[in-house]
């Protein structure tokens, strides 16, 4: 495996276009400013962390190592710290540490310089390098918790005066406090961590969990009946792509389109930590760039979202991750193949920084994105190169459980984990040790 510092580049597939990685290589992490990530087109800058097989050469970027455990010189970590612009050297030496100071002590919660900073999952922080995991405790006394906590706070902020503004029900700023307390382990009575010092104290309220839509209504033009929908075609253009059809969600054909059509569910989860699934009934022919998926993190005032879906146009189908960032769409990750055999069950889940994509019930892949750190909406997405039968039903969004505990298991140097940042020492890791059989801690 090669490990590389190069961009994202501008690309369609299908009648498709977005930001993707290029041809021979996946990508890893984005460390691009929101405002180059909401960009269609042009020349992306050198922030994309990507890997490829050994036999790939990629002319237009930097190999940086082979293993994430490689120790970088000093003229490779200077060029990661120029992709986040970061305002000093880094202390860190190994690739694995490098990436995860650029994520949380030189990372930006305005993301204007750079990436936000990386999102506790629960009660820990996750980096997914490849097969790679690594998953450190939350410590509240430590950097990467300050870099979190800045950016939970902007979120409240934003979050509250668009409840102000009637976006959301009126105390729902107040039960997203509960949520930020109960998926952090904390005491309801440690709100204040999440709020910013010039805002008044609202205590926290209970919160709402589950959300679902049966599409079970006459035809009509507009989604529903049990959730309020707002459609977008290519970026946040309203749009009429989805339709009632013999109590299914329709996704009919656009002409012209190149960004996919979105719809958006209009109640609030409680929390931007939570799941969202459906079935997909059809999905086209082979070959005709048909894609069906749900949609994570949905923003309350445009089209910015996660989204989890299974494309028909290759040989076998496959499912993908990917944000929308202002309604401009980055593929990510590794896009596994899948077996259809529909209907299936198509489901993405967010927690912190951790993106996943499942295919009937089993886990696809598991991803580390920082750019949409809020949202507490979910949807549906779905794109036709060419006209095609493509219908989903059975749509359910749930926040994700709370955390019931903070014991932390320490493994020092000598047992599973080696090193302790660049310096050697502890990894903090949660009961449960890896995430699983195709990933090794680091």
């Amino acid at each position: 495996m090669k490990i590389w510092l190069g961009s994202f580049e501008w690309q369609q597939v299908g009648g498709l276009q977005g930001w993707s990685a290029p041809i021979g290589a996946q990508a890893v992490l984005d460390l691009r400013a929101l405002a180059d990530q909401g960009r269609s087109g042009g020349v992306a800058p050198r922030a994309a962390i990507l890997f490829s097989d050994d036999a790939v050469s990629l002319p237009n970027a930097t190999q940086l190592a082979s293993d994430p455990d490689e120790v970088l010189t000093a003229v490779r970590r200077d060029r990661v710290r120029q992709a986040v612009q970061g305002l000093r050297p880094f202390t860190a030496t190994r690739l694995s540490d490098v990436l995860w100071e650029c994520l949380t002590e030189l990372a930006d919660p305005d993301a204007i310089r750079c990436c936000p900073p990386l999102m506790p999952a629960g009660l820990n922080f996750e980096l997914f390098i490849g097969q790679w995991h690594r998953r450190e405790a939350v410590d509240f006394n430590a950097p990467a918790w300050l870099s979190a906590q800045a950016m939970y706070q902007r979120l409240y902020r934003q979050v509250r005066a668009e409840t102000l503004a009637g976006l959301h029900r009126p105390t729902f700023h107040r039960e997203l406090l509960t949520t930020f307390c109960e998926r952090r382990g904390l005491d309801l009575g440690q709100y204040e961590r999440f709020v910013p010092p010039d805002l008044p104290r609202e205590t926290p309220l209970p919160h709402e969990t589950t959300l679902t839509e049966s599409f079970n209504t006459a035809n009509s033009t507009t989604l529903g009946p049990d959730q309020t929908w707002t459609e977008f075609t290519d970026g946040n253009t309203a749009g009429d792509a989805w339709s009632v059809l013999t109590n299914n969600a329709d996704h009919t054909y656009v002409t012209g389109s190149s960004q996919g059509s979105s719809a958006r569910a209009d109640s609030d989860l409680s929390s931007a930590d939570h799941y969202v699934q459906a079935d997909i009934l059809a999905l086209g022919n082979n070959g005709g760039n048909q894609q069906l998926g749900v949609s994570l993190r949905f923003s309350a005032s445009d089209a910015t979202q996660y989204v989890a879906r299974v494309i028909n146009f290759f040989t076998p189908p496959r499912i993908y991750l990917a944000k929308m960032v202002t309604g401009t769409l980055t593929n990510l990750g590794t896009n596994p193949n899948v077996t259809l055999s529909l209907p299936d069950t198509v489901k993405g889940e967010i927690n912190g920084s951790t993106l996943k994509s499942f295919f009937q019930g089993s886990e696809t892949e598991s991803i580390t994105d920082t750019a949409v750190a809020g949202g507490t909406r979910g949807g549906i997405f779905g794109y036709q190169g060419v006209t095609g039968d493509l219908r989903m039903d059975i749509w359910e969004a749930a926040d994700l459980a709370a955390a019931l505990k903070r014991g932390v298991l320490e493994i020092h140097q000598a047992g599973l984990l080696t090193g302790g940042g660049s310096g050697g020492g502890t990894r903090r890791v949660m009961q449960g040790g890896m995430h699983g059989p195709d990933h090794r801690l680091f």
